[in-house]
Order: C-alpha cells, then structure tokens, then sequence
C-alpha cells in the first residue's frame, strides 16, 4: 500500500482503528549537521532502526530496549540523539487507501476525536478529519487534526461483531486482537517482532500487556 505524502494539509476517513507504531532514532536537533561514527570510525547511517547503540564509555544498548524507554530517559543516556516515534494507520483519501505516520501528538488528538465520536453516537468511520499543519507554529503545535464541522452520518453504523476466532490451539483470539495480529503479520515486523515491541504495539491498540503476552505466546510465535 502506498505511503501518503503528497502534502500535510488533508482531510481524509479513517479505514480502521489499527495503529502500529514506527520508531527510530536520528541526531539531536542541536547536532543535525554533525557527522556521527561508530566505534570502526565508520559513518553512521541514520535514522537506526535496528541493532545496538553503545555510549562513549561503552555500555551498549540494543534498539528493542531503547524502544521502551522515555525521551527524557533516552536523551539522558543518548544526549547526541533523539528517538521519534510515529504512528501508522491506514487512511481513506479520495477513496484510495493510504499508510499515514502520525506524529505522538496528533495521533493522541486522533485518539481523542474518536472517543468523542463514540460519546456523540457516531462512527469514527463515518466522519471525515481534517489535518492542518502550520510551519510557524510550535514544534507540538505544528499539526492539528479536526472533525470537519459539516461531517455528516448517511446512515446510523451499526457495527456488527464478528465471532472470537479458535486458533488450532484452541486459544480463542477477539476480532480486535486478531485484526491488530493480521497488520502486525503484514508490517515489516512480520512474525519476527521481539515480545516488546509486540506488546507495545497491542498497548497503542488497548489491549492489555498481560493479554498481549498471551497473544504473543499462543497465537503470534506458534
């Protein structure tokens, strides 16, 4: 499927409530036009997504494990570098399908819009957003997203709730659960994801980290 990025100013429908999350490391903003090497003196490609980072006195860290810390923790130990994390969800643009990376903070406004729509009887699927983005403005400001005010429902959405799927363990897998699997399955982790990675991806989809081990341990690794 291919990657929207014609332009920041938008308006599109959302296909699902899927959201997986890519997350990579690049240099410090302060230190954007610094050339960085590895221990071999070799030129470091960035932005990493994979692999270790080790600190000038030589403890080494593995990007799995820098995945799950804070910024503020990160920065502490990696003061040179700044981890990013966006949020990818597919979106419905003139119709056409598209992958959108959303930044932390307009995927938390997205998060908020379709908690809304729920309160207001509405189908996020059914409303149209809007993303604005504004160079002036703030780093956490730069993009909005909106419900467009004259965002109409033709019909009420009646979702229907499809049977709990029984993998041939007899592990009996949700809707949900087994739609987060299948985009999962089909990202560039593939089956290969590390347990925590797995289980903070199921989190940005609300499913517990408990369920997620399980669902890691029964259906994803068999």
């Amino acid at each position: 499927m291919a990657n929207w990025q014609k332009e920041k100013n938008f308006k599109f429908k959302l296909k699902d409530l899927v959201v997986t999350e890519d997350y990579s490391i690049w240099r410090a903003w302060d230190k954007r036009t610094e050339v960085f090497k590895d221990k071999e003196g070799n030129e470091m490609q960035l932005p990493i997504k994979s692999g270790h980072l080790s600190t000038a006195d030589g403890r080494l860290f593995s990007f799995d494990d820098l995945r799950v810390k804070s910024t503020k923790d990160f920065r502490e130990i990696f003061p040179d570098f700044n981890p990013m994390r966006k949020y990818i969800r597919t979106v419905l643009i003139g119709g056409a399908e598209f992958n959108y990376a959303f930044g932390k903070t307009s995927n938390n406004k997205l998060l908020e819009l379709i908690d809304m729509c729920g309160a207001m009887g509405k189908s996020p699927f059914d409303v149209v957003f809007e993303q604005s983005f504004t160079s002036t403005a703030a780093p956490a400001q730069m993009y909005s997203i909106k419900i467009l005010a004259d965002s109409t429902v033709a019909q009420p959405h009646t979702p229907v709730t499809p049977p709990p799927v029984i993998e041939p363990t007899g592990f009996k897998v949700e809707p949900n659960e087994k739609e987060v699997l299948d985009a999962i399955k089909s990202s560039v982790h593939g089956t290969g994801a590390k347990e925590s990675v797995f289980i903070e991806i199921m989190k940005q989809n609300k499913i517990k980290p408990d369920r997620a081990k399980e669902l890691y341990k029964e259906v994803y690794k068999k």
